[in-house]
């Protein structure tokens, strides 16, 4: 197994030892990660997300 960048696999290329590797042809994974269990929206005042009735929706 290899980590590659974010940078690496959006290219869709990375180096390893030295040569030049297909990520496309390949079994990469990409995997996220959540530094807390809850997310943050910021949002304008008037924005839709910021009304009540869009709770609502959204759920």
């Amino acid at each position: 197994m290899h980590l590659i960048t974010r940078a690496e696999y959006d290219d869709g290329t990375c180096i390893i030892d030295g040569k030049l590797i297909n990520l496309e042809d390949s079994e990469t994974e990409l995997r996220n990660r959540y530094l807390t269990p809850y997310n943050f929206i910021i949002s304008a005042f008037h924005s839709s997300i910021n009304n009540l009735s869009f709770d609502l929706i959204s759920q």
